[in-house]
């Protein structure tokens, strides 16, 4: 059972709304940042949250680009355990690919390259729904929203 001590907020005041994570405690292996989703808006020009530094795990609940789009910055020689489904991981990759054709297009500022992605593909763990997750001591189980 994953214990949450301590609520901090990514807020974005572009978006006018917070990103959550979570830092956790476990006595034998110290302080955890957990980020759940990070993702950027796109509505005319490409809106970018705040750097949240570097994290010890972060959970893609969906691809949504509001949930999924800025995923491959937390990979600029770090490598967070990563979680996600199968789907999501499919369709953030296609998302984010389009996203950043699309600034390209625009040129507009992409704060991530393709390496960034490709590291985000190739490192995620896979997960089901309503199955526990271990990962440092800490247990996590992920629902679908729907059932």
């Amino acid at each position: 059972m994953l214990k949450k001590t301590e609520s901090v907020c990514f807020g974005d005041p572009v978006f006018r709304r917070s990103k959550r994570g979570w830092k956790v405690s476990n006595t034998n292996q110290g302080e955890k940042k957990i980020l759940l989703d990070y993702g950027i808006k796109i509505n005319g020009k490409t809106e970018y949250p705040m750097q949240v530094g570097s994290v010890d795990m972060a959970i893609l609940s969906h691809a949504h680009l509001d949930h999924s789009g800025f995923f491959p910055t937390l990979f600029f020689g770090t490598y967070p355990t990563t979680i996600m489904t199968e789907p999501t991981a499919q369709l953030s990759e296609l998302l984010i690919k389009d996203s950043m054709k699309i600034n390209r297009r625009r040129h507009a500022k992409q704060n991530f390259f393709k390496k960034q992605l490709n590291m985000l593909m190739s490192k995620y763990i896979k997960y089901e729904y309503g199955v526990p997750i271990e990962n440092n001591g800490y247990y996590i189980t992920l629902y679908d929203a729907i059932t």
